[in-house]
């Protein structure tokens, strides 16, 4: 007769916190040096840009890439509540799998919270994990999602429903986005 015994095993870990907030004017300046830049060469970078902000800085951010070794690839969305979803980020993970990044690969979210959110919750679910940068361009994105660790979806009627918490790699506030927004934007 096998004689049975129970035992329980328990396992902890803390999860420290460890990222940086760079204040920066004028980051996608080709002739700054930047921890951005210090970031991206020589890795394979998903960008992922709000249409609006693509529409004002667009030429910036292609330029910015083109002046350092990375290989890149850039998309724009929409960035309305509407779009906020699952679906918005798993379009966001098909691009990453169709662009083949790898695990040593970046994400990187150009624009409100919303582009924040699901370029964040990309990246969380992506190969386990993929790091990635936020670059906020409006007041609440400097000043809250940019800076957070939440990052989500809304689903069935409720916001932030799905998701997680996950810290980027860098956040880069920089000031000079506010220039362009709406005086009720701000």
């Amino acid at each position: 007769m096998i004689k049975s015994e129970q035992f329980t095993l328990k396992l902890s870990k803390s999860h420290k916190l460890n990222y940086e907030v760079i204040f920066v004017s004028g980051l996608f300046s080709p002739l700054k040096k930047t921890l951005l830049k210090e970031l991206c060469t020589s890795k394979k970078i998903l960008i992922v840009v709000d249409e609006k902000i693509y529409k004002i800085y667009g030429n910036k951010i292609e330029n910015y890439f083109k002046s350092i070794n990375c290989e890149y690839s850039i998309h724009k969305i929409n960035a309305v509540e509407a779009n906020k979803t699952m679906e918005s980020v798993l379009s966001i993970c098909e691009l990453a799998k169709n662009f083949q990044l790898k695990r040593d690969s970046i994400f990187m979210g150009i624009g409100g919270g919303i582009i924040l959110d699901i370029v964040g919750f990309a990246a969380f679910i992506f190969r386990r994990k993929l790091a990635y940068i936020r670059i906020p361009t409006t007041l609440v994105g400097l000043i809250d999602a940019g800076i957070g660790v939440k990052v989500g979806v809304n689903f069935k009627n409720s916001k932030n429903l799905l998701g997680g918490y996950y810290q980027p790699l860098a956040v880069f506030n920089d000031q000079s986005f506010l220039n362009t927004l709406d005086r009720k934007d701000i």
